[in-house]
């Protein structure tokens, strides 16, 4: 890895660390650290807990429940070696669940369910796994569309738009696109000119997966991170991004 790789990486807080800094800092940065992680990872866990326990009001309440012990510093003992901060995550709610049911259990001979509500399968379930992995990657995409939407907003190149062009317009040849990108803006771009922006527009996109990825894991290492990426079938948005973040050579990426 080249020595402006081993900065960019160095420098990016990983979600273990913001669990740190949740359970161990000081009463201001725990506050913070638990907010950031709950809005980050919150969209996901609740996805998760619906398709297991089939049951919206249900969900919510263990998220509560998961949200209430996280502030409170019950996880204060979580360990990075155990592996990715996902895997940390299902383990913790697959054992709320299996604790929400037996609740549920001993209580259904006094009250109903709620309308709707079964008994959940099984949170280990392989379906359940992936239901996990799936709402973890729409997460990562949704955040960095957010990110680069953010950047154009902020004065940057068309680059959101530009990518969004072609991502709903998929069949469109560049000189079609680069008059839609003109009539959004408001400036001509040429054709030549579209496609140097949207070349800029991917890899800025696949750049925002890898650090979004690598915040993720506990151990960042080119093996690691092309392993949780194929995990979330991501890899191929950012193949050449990765490679050349580690110092490796030229692949092709596919857009979003």
């Amino acid at each position: 890895m080249n020595r402006q790789s081993n900065n960019r990486l160095s420098g990016i807080d990983t979600a273990w660390s913001v669990v740190r800094d949740a359970h161990a800092g000081s009463k201001t940065t725990a506050k913070e650290a638990q907010e950031e992680l709950l809005l980050r990872y919150g969209g996901a866990i609740r996805r998760y807990l619906v398709a297991a326990l089939r049951n919206e009001e249900m969900a919510h309440e263990v998220f509560q429940e998961f949200a209430l012990r996280f502030v409170r510093g019950d996880f204060h003992s979580a360990d990075p070696a155990l592996g990715k901060f996902r895997d940390f995550v299902k383990r913790i709610l697959s054992n709320m669940i299996v604790d929400y049911q037996r609740g549920l259990q001993r209580e259904v001979a006094v009250r109903s369910l709620p309308d709707g509500a079964a008994m959940a399968e099984n949170p280990r379930d392989d379906h359940l796994d992936r239901e996990l992995v799936n709402s973890w990657r729409e997460e990562v995409f949704a955040r960095c569309w957010a990110l680069l939407d953010e950047q154009e907003r902020s004065g940057g190149n068309p680059v959101y738009t530009a990518l969004c062009l072609r991502v709903e317009n998929e069949t469109a040849r560049s000189e079609v696109l680069a008059v839609k990108l003109e009539s959004c803006t408001g400036k001509h771009f040429s054709v030549g000119a579209f496609r140097v922006l949207l070349h800029r527009a991917r890899t800025l996109f696949a750049n925002l997966v890898i650090d979004d990825v690598v915040q993720s894991l506990a151990t960042v290492s080119e093996e690691e991170v092309e392993r949780e990426l194929i995990e979330l079938n991501l890899l191929g948005y950012c193949r050449n991004a990765l490679r050349r973040r580690f110092g490796g050579g030229d692949a092709v990426d596919s857009p979003p």
